[in-house]
């Protein structure tokens, strides 16, 4: 009992330690993990693709509490944020294009959702829970982590002032 209780306490602090190790990489500030991906509509989309605008990547399923809620508002937000310097990734993790295609057709969405059905992407940004996503900034670093389903506010609010940053370099 007393060696089940050791092996289990180094393994829960090894665990935790490698934890950290891997979300060293994922703060604010430091250079957004480069990743590919497919989107349901069968394109590439590398993250470097879009250097030199403010990219916020959502990570998602459709199991998501609020999803049918959260969808709506993000879709009126990307439609009024919509621009040349802002693009919304949204990263369907864990589920087959047909699922994750459903409910982007169920919900309307016109945003561009990227496949992640191994989850190889979310394992990379350390996503530990969804919904989680990141504001990366135009020179490709983490500028904010976004725990849960953002607010059309919050969204208008960080990506202005990551716009006007940028006018005052």
């Amino acid at each position: 009992m007393r060696t089940t209780f050791r092996l289990l306490t180094a393994f829960t602090a090894l665990s935790l330690l490698f934890t950290q190790c891997r979300d060293a990489r994922i703060v604010k500030g430091n250079q957004a993990p480069e990743f590919i991906a497919k989107s349901i509509d069968g394109n590439e989309v590398r993250l470097s693709y879009y250097r030199g605008k403010i990219v916020v990547v959502l990570f998602w399923a459709s199991c998501c509490t609020d999803f049918t809620v959260a969808f709506p508002r993000l879709q009126n937000a990307y439609q009024e944020l919509m621009s040349d310097d802002f693009v919304l990734l949204t990263v369907n993790v864990g589920e087959t294009k047909p699922i994750a295609k459903f409910a982007a057709n169920l919900q309307g969405i016109k945003f561009p959702i990227l496949l992640d059905e191994q989850s190889e992407i979310a394992k990379l940004y350390a996503i530990t829970s969804i919904p989680v996503g990141f504001i990366i900034s135009k020179d490709g670093k983490v500028a904010d982590k976004i725990l849960g389903w953002p607010s059309q506010e919050y969204l208008r609010n960080s990506i202005n002032r990551l716009r006007s940053e940028g006018k005052d370099r």
